[in-house]
């Protein structure tokens, strides 16, 4: 059944209001109405209106001062301004303050049912952004990891101490152990975090792409503009992993574009300036790469500047029960199982494993033996 959208009408005219009313009643909308400004407040308190549709020529206070009353207290709830004062002054005005857009009376009714819907789509959009912030700062959020061993607590006492400010991190750890979900960690809980996160497997580019990947590329005669990878993350955060990885003219180009905070796309007549955290990953010891002169000092010492160690899984086996219990919950939701518990003997083996994979490879394994339970629990004969 699809929802019957409300719709509050503040106008001192009643014969207006009566109109109006019955007009957007035939359009579907639920209606109510109000010629008093004193009970403005308490009805949009007590209603959660899609649309409020306000005139800005009332007998108490201006409705001016309405409107900003009305932003103060859900700054998402679209006004839409109806008047036959044109006055730019005025208008400039509520729409400063937040107004969503503005008709003049008489009223066209087919422009007012269009800027209704038009009001109503916004908000929608807006209240999904939203969600959707929620829901990444709920997965991001500190207290998912699973932190019974002292090395993970460290992590988080690391974490705790730069999560909200701009300073370069290099995760290290070996393949598997989440540093990239680190990296995530730290940007969604960021005052960077309305802004994009952009990750670069380092080993994965070739060097003759390079550049282009991450500088982009311009071509006036072709009308040709592609955004690299740092103007992408423009006042985001880039998450370089793998950084040991680049090559030495790589390495180069990369400590540049740091240093100067500045790219040169490729074909392009002007540099353009940039504003991103850089977070890298390493799964290799860095410090050896830079005695072996595999890694340029300058390069090292410029994103090496607050290091984090992410544990392998086999120095912290008392996180092991806690992840299987996370995953198992992950698992039964995505691929409808109904495992309500692990056997004792089946949790000694995981904890017992050496996993060389990390969690990736325990979050792997469980996924394969949770669809071989027929039953509700996971015994060791499920395990591969």
């Amino acid at each position: 059944m699809q929802k019957k959208y409300s719709v509050l009408v503040i106008d001192d005219e009643k014969d207006f209001t009566e109109l109006i009313s019955e007009i957007l009643t035939r359009f579907q909308y639920q209606v109510d109405k109000v010629t008093e400004d004193k009970n403005v407040m308490n009805m949009i308190r007590h209603n959660n209106y899609d649309v409020v549709l306000l005139d800005l020529i009332m007998p108490g206070r201006k409705g001016i001062e309405i409107l900003q009353e009305i932003k103060n207290y859900d700054s998402h709830i679209p006004v839409i301004i109806l008047s036959g004062n044109e006055r730019s002054n005025i208008l400039e005005q509520a729409m400063k303050i937040g107004a969503f857009d503005f008709l003049k009376k008489p009223v066209d009714w087919s422009r007012l049912e269009n800027t209704i819907k038009n009001a109503i789509f916004v908000r929608n959009l807006e209240d999904q952004i939203s969600e959707l912030k929620y829901q990444l700062e709920e997965k991001y959020s500190l207290r998912n990891f699973v932190n019974n061993s002292s090395k993970m607590q460290e992590v988080l006492r690391n974490l705790e101490k730069v999560i909200r400010t701009n300073v370069t991190v290099c995760i290290r750890g070996e393949s598997g152990t989440g540093k990239e979900l680190l990296a995530k960690t730290i940007h969604f809980n960021s005052p960077r975090k309305d802004y994009p996160f952009i990750a670069v497997n380092c080993s994965s580019i070739p060097d003759s792409f390079f550049e282009e990947e991450l500088f982009g590329v311009v071509n006036e005669d072709l009308n040709i503009r592609k955004y690299g990878k740092l103007e992408q993350a423009q006042n985001g955060t880039l998450y370089l992993d793998d950084i040991t990885e680049l090559s030495p003219l790589a390495q180069v180009k990369i400590l540049n574009a740091l240093q100067e905070r500045k790219i040169h796309p490729i074909g392009g007549l002007e540099p353009v300036d940039i504003n991103v955290r850089i977070i890298t990953g390493s799964n290799k010891n860095i410090d050896e790469q830079v005695r072996r002169g595999k890694f340029r000092d300058d390069l090292y010492f410029m994103i090496h500047v607050f290091p984090i160690f992410l544990p392998p899984l086999r120095q912290r086996k008392e996180d092991i029960p806690g992840l299987v219990s996370s995953f198992i919950k992950k698992y039964n939701l995505k691929n409808n199982t109904h495992i309500k518990k692990i056997d004792d003997r089946s949790m000694e083996y995981l904890v017992n494993y050496s996993w060389p994979g990390n969690v990736r490879e325990l979050e792997n394994t469980l996924e394969f033996s949770m669809l071989l339970v027929e039953g509700d629990t996971l015994l060791p004969q499920h395990l591969p």
